[in-house]
């Protein structure tokens, strides 16, 4: 018997009981994403979404998705009111100390530039520093690195990001590739361009908080099994191939 979304969360919040009866599965696990389609979507339909729905599925357990603004999605993992955040940089254990990493990436992060009016070539975070930038709240990696710039705005989501941009509320938006794409073509911003190379790259992670701590090495193996065996290729056909940039 699987336990739905909403009582779930009831349950870890300490708000409802489970009632008594006949023996349950193990309960799905409910992960938080502060990251957007087409990586994580309302249906968890998006490519992160399978890919960590799957790995889960091969080790006989459930998942929930819930979207949160990243900063909350980052706080309440850590402290255990879902059972983890779905993509992070592996650092970010550092300060979130209740957090254990899935040492097999999920995939690697393209932090690319956005604009309408200020082509440059990207270079790195410094070579933003002349610009209004702006970021999603709580892309940590993000708010460490582009302190310096000529001012510096946050969004709540990327679709949000690129209406600044699209206002000239600002003079680059700086978000991970495919969801930027995705932002652009939902919101029809036919004269923003993706400038090349990435800024940066990282890898990232799926986080579990610590009382999840034994599925670690096993997911982290899933993960592996799915490359070896086609389904990561197929998945990444699937969900992100058909977005391009606008040439």
């Amino acid at each position: 018997m699987r336990i739905p979304k909403r009582l779930h969360t009831l349950i870890l919040l300490g708000l409802l009981t489970p009632l008594a009866g006949p023996a349950l599965s193990a309960p799905a696990l409910l992960l938080a994403s502060g990251v957007r389609a087409p990586h994580s979507t309302p249906a968890q339909s998006g490519f992160v979404d399978r890919l960590a729905s799957e790995a889960f599925r091969r080790l006989g357990r459930d998942i929930e998705i819930v979207q949160l603004p990243a900063q909350r999605a980052l706080e309440e993992a850590n402290a255990g009111i879902v059972d983890g955040d779905l993509l992070r940089v592996a650092e970010i254990t550092e300060a979130f100390p209740h957090l254990r990493r899935v040492p097999e990436k999920l995939l690697d992060f393209d932090f690319m530039a956005f604009t309408r009016r200020h082509p440059f070539t990207p270079a790195g975070w410094r070579s933003l520093a002349p610009y209004a930038v702006g970021i999603v709240a709580g892309w940590k990696i993000l708010e460490r690195n582009l302190r310096e710039t000529h001012s510096l705005a946050t969004a709540e989501d990327t679709r949000q990001l690129m209406r600044l941009l699209a206002n000239d509320r600002i003079d680059v938006a700086v978000s991970e590739r495919w969801q930027g794409l995705q932002a652009i073509q939902d919101l029809r911003l036919d004269d923003v361009r993706q400038l090349e190379p990435p800024v940066k790259s990282r890898e990232m992670f799926l986080m579990l908080h610590e009382r999840h701590a034994d599925l670690v090495p096993r997911l982290a193996e899933a993960l592996r099994a799915m490359r070896r065996d086609g389904t990561y290729a197929r998945l990444f056909d699937e969900t992100l191939r058909g977005l391009q940039p606008h040439p």
